[in-house]
């Protein structure tokens, strides 16, 4: 939320993985700003319609993919997405930049997360494509892709970046702890 408030954003602003308990989101909406939020899952939405209705914020959530964003282009000063990018294959993962980018308005700020190739713990699961781990989460197959440098840039082209930082975590995974890290960016739309 800060740095929204020192780039000196103004409008719409779109949270691309919206969903939850406890919806970022939900910053945006307290602090004036006109939000909006999808998530790929109803049963998300709701728990995050739950927390919005609580506070008493206005927030415009719909069940959606951001691989298919139904905005019209440059709908928006600010999108971000943190930590639901990294659930899509890579190819995905392109289209959803594309697509954030597309509703962003020209000088617009886009704040994503990459998880990094670099520092992959071997638990992720199957590597079927370079980059993409498969494995059983919660009963389901997914993914979870991991990027160069080189490739985040080539995601990134024709922006401007504004801050970016290389960012080591422990993470909870199938019942243990292990390192992971992860860019995070945010970029201008130019």
């Amino acid at each position: 939320m800060g740095f929204a408030k020192r780039l000196k954003i103004q409008g719409k602003v779109l949270d691309c993985g919206a969903g939850g308990n406890r919806p970022p989101i939900a910053l945006f909406s307290k602090h004036g700003y006109e939000s909006y939020g999808i998530d790929n899952s109803q049963a998300e939405i709701e728990k995050a319609k739950e927390f919005i209705d609580k506070y008493g914020l206005e927030v415009e959530l719909a069940e959606g993919d951001m691989r298919h964003l139904l905005f019209d282009d440059e709908f928006f000063e600010c999108v971000f997405s943190y930590n639901a990018s990294i659930l899509l294959t890579k190819k995905d993962t392109e289209k959803a930049v594309n697509e954030m980018l597309r509703v962003l308005k020209k000088g617009g700020i886009l704040c994503m997360n990459f998880l990094w190739y670099d520092k992959v713990d071997p638990r992720r699961g199957e590597e079927k494509n370079p980059g993409e781990f498969w494995n059983q989460e919660h009963g389901e197959e997914t993914v979870h892709s991991f990027f160069t440098e080189e490739e985040v840039e080539e995601l990134l082209k024709g922006t401007k970046t504004i801050y970016r930082e290389k960012i080591q975590m422990k993470v909870w995974f199938n019942e243990r702890y292990f390192t992971e890290s992860s860019f995070d960016y945010i970029v201008q739309k130019e």
